[in-house]
């Protein structure tokens, strides 16, 4: 049984749950029959809450929609122009997109990043004029991150990985979805030396992780430190680790998170959320 459910509750309630049991559902014990259920002789301490998530950590979609509409223009004016679609009622400040260029057998080609801002109907993005690749058949774009007016931002950066190559049509929503989430949470005991809590919170033992220390400032932004660490931790085992924070002086930090992005087990399978460690990753509010 639960030590909490035993805080506050008399000596004889407390041995009416001993010889009744407790509810599968409730946690609670049930009413004796004709007579009203007992009540604790003090109010409960409330629940802890529990710990706070980053909204990077799980996610694993998109933000609305960046389409290719048509070329506008001749010779090295030609551009391509796409509609932009924000899936979101906050006002948009700015946005990252990134274009993606593949053959007629749907071969990729190259991509280009493109950061812009709402302007009208239809924009140009990408490459223009002969700067498109000549063997450009489909050109494809992702929205990985927007910016809102109160000052608040979304991004994916698992649409787009600097491996694998984006496929045409892009990452299908299992694929996203197998990137996103930790494999190992890190806690940061002293964030001065580098000190860390590792718990392995997947189904295989680990062999490499990489740990990131954000440290953000006042203003939300962070410098990070980070280290491979060569280490055997099994499905639900907990390490402490100092991990290296150089030579340089650690930069003036109102709060330090933790993160491990990548992580190799010892079946020699990989885990990568880009968004763990990202530079665009906020303070978990």
């Amino acid at each position: 049984m639960n030590r909490n459910m035993l805080v506050g509750w008399s000596v004889a309630a407390l041995l009416g749950v001993l010889a009744i049991g407790c509810d599968d559902k409730t946690g609670e014990a049930p009413a004796t029959k004709g007579s009203a259920k007992a009540a604790p002789s003090a109010a409960a301490a409330p629940a802890k809450d529990a710990k706070k998530k980053n909204p990077a950590v799980d996610e694993a979609g998109r933000k609305g929609e960046c389409k290719f509409s048509k070329y506008e223009g001749t010779g090295k004016d030609r551009k391509a122009m796409f509609t932009i679609k924000v899936a979101d009622s906050r006002k948009v400040d700015s946005l990252q997109t990134w274009l993606f260029y593949y053959d007629k057998s749907g071969k990729y080609l190259e991509r280009y990043p493109h950061a812009t801002f709402p302007q009208g109907e239809m924009q140009g993005l990408g490459y223009d004029g002969d700067k498109i690749p000549k063997a450009t058949d489909t050109i494809e774009c992702e929205i990985t991150r927007v910016t809102f007016e109160d000052k608040s931002v979304w991004f994916n950066e698992n649409l787009v990985p600097n491996f694998p190559e984006r496929p045409k049509g892009g990452f299908t929503a299992d694929v996203l979805k197998a990137h996103s989430g930790e494999k190992v949470e890190v806690e940061v005991l002293d964030p001065k030396k580098g000190k860390v809590k590792l718990t392995n919170v997947g189904d295989k033992e680990t062999k490499e992780v990489e740990v990131v220390l954000m440290y953000f400032d006042d203003k939300g932004d962070h410098q990070d430190r980070r280290e491979d660490l060569e280490i055997a931790i099994k499905p639900g085992a907990s390490v402490e680790k100092e991990i290296k924070l150089g030579t340089e002086p650690l930069p003036a930090f109102k709060s330090v998170e933790g993160a491990a992005p990548e992580v190799e087990f010892a079946d020699n399978s990989k885990f990568e959320n880009e968004n763990l460690g990202s530079t665009h990753r906020q303070p978990t509010p």
